[in-house]
């Protein structure tokens, strides 16, 4: 996907950073992507896992609420392995505002504000073993103290007239024009 020059800028300096940080002795940064959807959050951040040289973890805000009483447990489970993480994990948390939404809000379940505050005991502090990139198209419901652990936060704006042409361009070339490659069954 191509984007505006000045956020491909932004994000590829924080790749470069994730990436020489092991080297430079730092611990890594946390990244907020936000924005409207389909604007490119989740492809980056794979994009921006690879480039950084750290393994990749994912997962959705939403999936954290049906584990009920063994989503403080699978967490658990998800920083141990970081812990012992040779190159270091980028965790991704897809539509993190809804699981790291604001304590305040009302109707929050027990096992949800429970599961909060233990992502919050793992990422109290900076670390050299894992860096948090959240993607919210709601950032303000974002509770506070999550907010609190992010070092940076990038805007993942719509495509203008310039760059929806550009990507017309690029899905047609990509997707329209290469010749249909069929296929027979064995055997015909």
């Amino acid at each position: 996907m191509l984007f505006r020059s000045d956020l491909q800028k932004q994000v590829m300096r924080l790749a470069n950073a994730a990436r020489t940080a092991k080297s430079r002795k730092s611990p890594l940064l946390n990244v907020m992507f936000y924005g409207l959807p389909g604007t490119g959050k989740t492809m980056v951040a794979e994009r921006f896992a690879e480039f950084s040289g750290l393994e990749y973890a994912i997962m959705a805000g939403g999936d954290v609420a049906p584990l009920e009483d063994q989503a403080v447990t699978e967490l658990h489970k998800l920083f141990q392995w970081v812990k012992h993480s040779r190159r270091g994990v980028l965790l991704f948390i897809d539509e993190a505002d809804a699981f790291l939404c604001s304590r305040n809000r009302q109707g929050m379940s027990e096992n949800l504000r429970n599961a909060l505050t233990t992502m919050l005991y793992h990422t109290g502090t900076a670390s050299k073993k894992f860096m948090l990139v959240l993607a919210t198209n709601r950032p303000g419901d974002l509770d506070s103290a999550v907010l609190d652990r992010i070092d940076e936060a990038v805007e993942f704006p719509l495509p203008d007239t310039g760059e929806r042409g550009r990507l017309m361009k690029q899905y047609y070339s990509e997707y329209i024009s290469r010749p249909m490659k069929l296929r027979t069954p064995k055997g015909q």
